[in-house]
């Protein structure tokens, strides 16, 4: 990403689903900023071939008749009343971070002052989930997916859902809120979907961005460390996303870390652990031990963003 040199740093089992260690992808980091890159590199051919049975793409189905997700749902839905209802904006943030950590990335959509509805873009959106907490707060949403039978589910729940970045861009749409939410270690060139997305940026608008942290401590597991192959092609680092962003005219506005259980499950991977019986175990000890440690020192399994268009801080300095 940074035209750096890079150099092989080890093989990692392939398989995400089933643990399958017979096959391997090689791992490249580049000498300056530490991001990763999968090799070999696939033809659009073989990525879409990959994705076939892509089990994010049914996800949001399978899981939506039990029970306990839709008293979560309910859960969910509760704290976004709170936070559309109270007026500090410190307030929203802090119950959104705290009680459902990855509803984090929705503080955007009560912090951007605009008496007008909100425009908002979410790339690669999934079942939509965060399209429609968005749209519950009064907004005019938007969503991609690479599957056409997800891009009609979407539409008839009355998600305006198109195939890719470009489709939306023929509709001379700005947006005030772009989210690519595990998105960009999909892409073989995040800056082709970068440069897409600035274009599609209000001047003011602000770019969310959730994606794995490859500096994390699953790295000591080495090629066991759980990099969700073959489907990630990128593995980011803090370092390598400021240069990402900047390169393609953007400035980050705020970083934290968030771990996810990377490093357990990579445990599991690595001592080749049965992990019906040490899975639980092990998530106890790192959410209240390990994973807080990590998110304070910058190291924790994924990486959430904000950032702005360099321009809107340009304009701003000559105001």
């Amino acid at each position: 990403m940074c035209g750096s040199p890079v150099s092989r740093t080890f093989e990692a089992a392939v398989d995400v689903y089933q643990d399958d260690f017979s096959t391997s992808d090689s791992i490249y980091t580049c000498r300056n900023c530490g991001t990763g890159y999968s090799y070999p590199f696939y033809t659009a051919g073989q990525l879409n071939k990959i994705y076939k049975n892509y089990s994010g793409y049914t996800h949001d189905d399978k899981r939506s008749s039990s029970p306990i997700y839709k008293l979560w749902v309910f859960m969910e839905r509760l704290v976004m009343k709170i936070c559309l209802g109270s007026a500090p904006i410190a307030l929203k943030k802090a119950i959104t971070s705290s009680l459902f950590a990855y509803l984090f990335q929705t503080y955007p959509i009560y912090s951007v002052q605009s008496p007008k509805k909100l425009n908002i873009l979410d790339v690669g959106c999934g079942g939509g989930h965060f399209l429609r907490i968005a749209r519950d707060t009064g907004a005019d949403v938007y969503g991609t997916e690479i599957d056409k039978k997800l891009v009609s589910r979407l539409r008839a729940h009355g998600i305006k859902a198109y195939l890719n970045i470009d489709e939306i861009a023929k509709r001379h749409i700005k947006f005030d809120i772009i989210r690519l939410n595990h998105v960009v270690e999909h892409l073989v060139d995040p800056n082709i979907e970068l440069a897409k997305v600035h274009k599609l940026l209000q001047k003011n608008g602000e770019l969310i961005i959730g994606l794995p942290n490859y500096n994390t401590l699953a790295r000591m597991c080495g090629s066991s460390m759980f990099l969700h192959l073959p489907f990630h092609r990128t593995h980011n680092t803090r370092i390598g996303l400021r240069r990402l962003l900047a390169n393609n005219g953007f400035r980050i506005v705020y970083l934290r870390t968030k771990s996810t259980g990377v490093f357990s499950r990579s445990l599991l991977r690595m001592f080749r652990l049965n992990s019906s019986v040490y899975t639980i175990p092990l998530k106890l000890v790192e959410t209240g031990i390990i994973s807080p440690v990590l998110d304070l020192f910058g190291i924790g399994d994924s990486i959430e963003l904000y950032a702005k268009r360099k321009s809107y801080y340009a304009r701003a300095s000559h105001n």
